[in-house]
């Protein structure tokens, strides 16, 4: 919820703030009052106004020598402040409250409409100067978000990259001198290093679509039986669990129908088995499950991917779905990542209208839980 533009009002007699207050209350403001120069300048100290009216003739600290005190600290320094007062109504004092640095000199008695205009544009240039700065804000953190994204991508290019050219460089100078296991454990690792740089750029393609406004990636939802998609999904990761030696099991139910982007929903659940198996080392298991809304949340199916892997601290886990505090650890056979797999899962169950996130323990397993909406089946006709 956006805060209210706060107005301050500085007057020594209690009806004239009662009077000033009672004008404001139109607007969509908060009200500060004062009755003493030295209140005004603590609240003004305290907190951020987009303007203050202010009476001069005030005891012990007048309106002059207030907004001279503001104008000298640099924390009320742009203060805009409007004067009003019934005794300084001359030009010389009209001079004066200018040279001490208000915006403006209303003499009383005046017309509420015209100081009204004057706050309004006060609250606009206010308004406006805080949406700049909430502009900039954003545009800071995207150029930080683009340098670490840049960073990643550079980082885990580099290792596959390497052992590519490093092979390849071998095959093309001595190809002779190697041996017929030498020449089959370099093409594997060739096959190892082009796949990974293949995987990295298809997270990319994948991030940059669904990071473009107004097009890239639509979610289309539709009718999905999830075991079956599941099944399919799964029989890609066959040949990494095997051998892994590792156990790959589907146990939702079938007939567990959703209402789901599919590219959407087979990528998620791609990334993050692909991520189970990476961090199960030989012999565990990594199962996928299902509840549906009976038995979880009502209108949703809650899908889960388990695995015995090496689990991960509470620390880890709040910096999975942080592209600032993104990082690739290597899985139990070095297999490499870009840290990307996870914050893409999160975005298209987001655009699903699900939610995901992550329950582990270090040395026990790790388990990624997302939701699905169902799809709501008209029952059939009996007749």
């Amino acid at each position: 919820m956006t805060e209210k533009p706060k107005i301050l009002i500085v007057d020594d007699k209690p009806e004239n703030l009662f009077t000033l207050n009672k004008l404001l209350q139109g607007l969509e403001v908060t009200v500060f009052q004062a009755q003493s120069g030295v209140e005004a300048l603590n609240l003004s100290l305290a907190e951020e106004f987009c303007v203050a009216v202010v009476d001069i003739q005030m005891p012990e600290m007048d309106g002059y020598e207030l907004v001279e005190l503001l104008r000298s600290n640099k924390m009320t320094a742009t203060l805009p402040v409007i004067f009003v007062s019934a005794i300084y109504s001359d030009e010389y004092h009209h001079r004066k409250g200018y040279d001490a640095g208000a915006v403006d000199f209303l003499s009383k008695p005046f017309v509420p409409e015209i100081l009204l205009s004057k706050i309004k544009v006060f609250i606009e240039l206010y308004q406006q100067r805080q949406a700049l700065q909430k502009a900039n804000l954003t545009l800071t953190k995207l150029n930080a978000d683009k340098d670490k994204f840049f960073s990643i991508i550079a980082h885990d290019l580099r290792g596959p990259f390497n052992a590519l050219l490093g092979n390849a460089q071998l095959l093309a100078v001595k190809p002779e001198s190697l041996k017929p296991d030498e020449l089959q454990e370099m093409s594997q690792s060739i096959y190892r290093s082009a796949k990974a740089v293949y995987q990295l750029l298809d997270s990319l393609l994948i991030w940059a679509q669904l990071q473009q406004e107004g097009g890239g990636m639509k979610c289309q939802p539709e009718p999905i039986e999830l075991n079956s998609l599941t099944e399919e999904t799964l029989a890609v990761l066959e040949q990494t669990a095997v051998q892994k030696e590792i156990a790959l099991s589907n146990t939702i139910p079938a007939n567990y129908w959703v209402q789901a982007d599919r590219l959407m929903l087979e990528t998620i659940i791609r990334n993050l088995v692909g991520n189970a198996l990476k961090f199960t080392p030989r012999g565990g298991q990594v199962t996928v499950t299902g509840k549906n809304g009976l038995e979880s949340r009502a209108g949703w199916v809650k899908v889960s991917v388990q695995d015995t892997g090496v689990g991960m601290s509470q620390a880890d886990i709040d910096r999975l779905f942080r592209l600032d505090a993104s990082h690739s650890t290597p899985g139990t056979e070095k297999e490499k990542g870009s840290g990307l797999g996870l914050m893409i899962c999160q975005e298209m169950v987001e655009r699903n209208g699900g939610q995901i996130w992550v329950e582990s323990e270090e040395g026990k397993g790790t388990s990624v839980e997302f939701t699905v909406p169902m799809l709501d089946l008209l029952p059939l006709d009996s007749s």
